[in-house]
């Protein structure tokens, strides 16, 4: 239930658009016998002409119930609904007229109410709005039905649910992509577009490209690229093999990963073809043979073991870590197990 809340002045056009609205229907009033809404503002007045210190005399509040709420409820239970709020905010003994409006499919209650009470003291209407959209809730919850506060979360939770599982597919349209190996950023651009993807290079002022933001053209949704899987950002796009054929320049953190990425392929076609005609020592690593390297080409191999060698061997490392020794020493307990039942 959402709830809505101001002071007004024009008391008697708002009684009378909320009396003749069709399909209405009064539901309580309090110290108030008028039927129009002149009559209304008059009576009204008898109390406020009691304070000249204020000019917003009549509070107008909008209590709107879900409308699978709104089409179960009565009458009666419209009015308990105004009651309880009306006791909440401390303003039962104060006139009002309420009228609930059933012309649309979303029911909701009209409450119009005198600020100045029959001793002429003005109510106290500072955050009037935020404190009846608390009260609409608390009602909400006592009556059992959906407040705005738990229909907000229900949006944004299915609203996060439904981006997760479009991120899912985005990323699998990507990894699609991959595997045919598009090379460049031109063509990985228009292979994602055929699969109903549009990405858009992101441009900083100096005119290079800092990141891509992909759109998804059915449901027009756009993220990061590197939202959607870390996979996907541009600097691992280009470890990916994918080269920069677009016009704008990289930044220079993504030309770094460019060259060495460029680095790596190069070295890997001239300087590995040498190294396997050396001879190779204990655990199979390669002893270079100056005399038969130059020493462009000895520099060069070294800047290939740094950049090819050395990162395949730290990954070999850590499987052999995560994953391979785990399972020896699992083997070498059971053997251990074993001899024990033995003896």
């Amino acid at each position: 239930m959402v709830g809505k809340a101001k002071s007004i002045a024009h008391t008697s056009n708002a009684v009378d658009y909320a009396k003749d609205k069709l399909h209405a229907e009064e539901i309580s009033r309090h110290n108030v016998i008028g039927n129009t809404g002149l009559e209304i503002e008059n009576q009204f007045k008898v109390y406020q002409n009691l304070n000249s210190n204020t000019k917003l005399n009549t509070i107008s509040v909008v209590l709107s119930p879900e409308p699978e709420d709104g089409r179960k409820l009565t009458n009666d239970e419209f009015k308990e609904i105004t009651q309880n709020y009306l006791d909440k905010m401390n303003l039962k003994e104060h006139q009002h007229i309420a009228y609930v409006h059933k012309d649309r499919d979303h029911t909701h209650i009209h409450l119009y109410v005198n600020r100045i009470d029959n001793k002429g003291k003005a109510y106290n209407d500072s955050f009037i709005g935020k404190k009846t959209h608390q009260k609409a809730h608390e009602i909400a919850k006592e009556k059992g039905l959906v407040s705005a506060r738990e229909k907000m979360f229900q949006n944004i939770n299915r609203e996060k649910l439904n981006l997760k599982e479009l991120k899912n597919e985005i990323f699998k349209k990507h990894q699609s992509v991959m595997r045919h190996n598009p090379k460049s950023f031109d063509n990985y651009i228009k292979q994602m577009n055929l699969q109903g993807l549009e990405i858009k290079p992101t441009i900083n002022k100096q005119g290079q490209i800092q990141g891509f933001r992909v759109t998804d053209l059915k449901t027009n949704n756009n993220f990061k690229m590197s939202e959607v899987n870390r996979s996907m950002s541009v600097g691992n796009l280009i470890k990916g093999g994918l080269k920069n054929d677009l016009d704008n320049q990289l930044t220079k953190t993504l030309k770094t990963t460019q060259n060495k990425q460029n680095l790596a392929v190069d070295l890997k076609k001239t300087i590995a073809p040498k190294s396997n005609n050396q001879i190779k020592g204990k655990d199979n690593k390669i002893i270079l043979d100056k005399e038969k390297l130059s020493k462009k080409e000895y520099l060069d191999y070294r800047k290939f073991e740094e950049n090819v060698i050395q990162p395949n061997y730290i990954i070999e490392q850590q499987k052999y870590w995560n994953e391979e020794r785990p399972k020896e020493i699992d083997n070498e307990n059971n053997k251990n197990i074993n001899k024990d039942n033995e003896r």
